[in-house]
């Protein structure tokens, strides 16, 4: 009776086989250039992820073979500008890859997913019309004075550390404000983080979810890190359910101002006329889950590493204090946006060190598709990053160089490359906001602090981007003390 379990596994494995070596030598893919191994394995792609460096490892592989590599079996990296404005331009059938709703462990429908997650283009766009709506310029003027009061409580603290201490650790205080701001735009309150001094969970959680996703997503491992404690780390379903605890505040904070209260970014979302029906519970608690992450991580990452970028460049720092001091002792978000040198500043640190450094990665329509001078078959995951795509030398002359002044004359090459929060294909929904808190953080920080310097411990090694989708400095904290 052993011999057709034994047939059995043997068909299986020949079609395994077979399947394996047809993506590999698809007559498409098989053109696209990159390394052998790559055409079999994901096993490259999967060690730099879990190192924390996916995003340098593309890099260095178009470095190597040019605009369109192939990274695993079946997904390939594109940085040719014109091919990543199809990919990315709406209507044109790119479908978000399975890589995003893979996110979300417990996802049973669109409504138990943040924007981010969501793969099908209506109810994205749906959402993404509400962002619009609420994350407008003019609507994120309400916040206004929050923004400038938590940038002045923070710049003072880190003054305060360098003072008392010797050294400040700019990351922790910036991600306590960026969190409490987080707080007020969705929870209608801050968490407390800057009042209190002291982390709170979810400040931890918010790191531990990021490792825990990369491993059920990329190993599916998902069964594991739900039930069970990676070490180290922790259980996947008790973060998830701290998580979603937070995200229904969000639900009661929203209902709340119907009645009075603090507006929130989702009661913003809804006219207050009743012209339309308030947002599902689960859709409010899941988006504030996701802007927690998305508007934490990333707002932090942009302000340090465009701190560390100013204080390593003496004369860029000189010209922009100087550009500083002529502004109002409480300058306004108007007033800033008139400063060219610091817009210029702040562009560039985005440029170089851009906060979500890896890729987006997309379904090629069933029809396949030609790229960046390559066929691509139908279902192939194809793939962008913002590293990459802002370092082109074709738009940015010297790419590895931080140089604002390249800004005052900005081509349309230029401005298609400056993909950091979606460039002319497909903005992102929270920019207004990130753009708000760091103009505030880096105008404040550089009136505040004008004698300081990189700490010893803030050395090139601790300020390897690591990068979990977004980036963060491998040493954890990046101190800076009195020159």
């Amino acid at each position: 009776m052993a011999w057709p379990y034994s047939a059995l596994i043997g068909v299986i494995v020949v079609v395994v086989f077979y399947r394996w070596l047809n993506i590999a030598f698809h007559p498409d893919l098989r053109h696209v250039p990159g390394p052998f191994l790559n055409r079999f394995s994901r096993l490259p792609l999967k060690y730099a992820i879990c190192t924390g460096h996916r995003a340098d490892y593309i890099h260095s592989l178009h470095q190597k073979y040019g605009h369109v590599v192939r990274i695993a079996p079946n997904e390939v990296d594109v940085s040719d500008i014109k091919a990543v404005k199809i990919i990315h331009r709406s209507g044109t059938g790119y479908l978000k890859a399975d890589w995003y709703p893979n996110t979300h462990p417990t996802k049973t429908s669109d409504d138990d997913m943040c924007l981010f997650q969501v793969q099908n283009p209506k109810t994205a766009a749906e959402r993404r019309k509400l962002y619009h709506r609420s994350g407008s310029r003019l609507a994120l003027k309400a916040w206004e004075p929050q923004v400038r009061e938590y940038t002045e409580v923070a710049v003072a603290k880190i003054k305060r550390d360098i003072h008392n201490l010797g050294q400040a650790d700019i990351w922790k205080w910036f991600t306590y404000m960026a969190t409490d701001l987080i707080g007020v735009v969705a929870f209608g309150e801050s968490f407390g983080l800057l009042r209190t001094e002291v982390d709170i969970t979810l400040t931890h959680d918010l790191e531990k979810i990021m490792m825990l996703t990369g491993l059920g997503v990329e190993f599916n491992l998902w069964f594991f890190v739900r039930y069970f404690s990676v070490p180290g780390i922790g259980n996947l379903k008790k973060i998830l359910a701290r998580m979603l605890e937070e995200g229904y505040r969000a639900v009661a904070a929203t209902k709340n101002s119907a009645k009075g209260g603090s507006h929130t970014l989702f009661s913003k979302m809804v006219p207050e006329d009743g012209s339309e029906a308030p947002l599902v519970d689960s859709v409010v608690a899941n988006e504030a889950i996701g802007d927690i992450v998305a508007g934490s991580d990333t707002t932090v990452a942009g302000i340090v590493y465009i701190i560390y970028a100013v204080l390593r460049h003496p004369k860029v720092k000189k010209r922009l204090e100087e550009e500083l001091a002529t502004c109002s002792a409480s300058p306004s978000w108007d007033e800033l946006e008139g400063k060219a040198y610091l817009n210029w500043v702040v562009d560039e640190g985005l440029r170089l060190y851009p906060p979500a450094p890896s890729s987006l990665p997309r379904k090629v329509p069933d029809k396949g598709a030609m790229l960046g001078g390559f066929q691509l078959p139908g279902r192939c995951v194809v793939s962008t990053q913002a590293l990459t795509i802002q370092r082109d030398p074709i738009a940015f002359p010297n790419p590895e160089e931080f140089i604002p002044e390249r800004w005052e004359n900005a081509t349309a090459e230029m401005k298609d490359h400056f993909v950091v929060f979606g460039g002319s294909m497909r903005s992102c929904v929270g920019q207004h906001l990130a753009r708000l808190e760091l103009l505030f953080a880096v105008q404040t920080f550089f009136r505040e602090c004008p004698d300081v310097v990189m700490a010893q411990s803030a050395d090139e090694k601790c300020m390897e981007r690591l990068d979990f989708f977004t980036a963060k400095p491998r040493g954890g904290k990046v101190e800076l003390t009195k020159k």
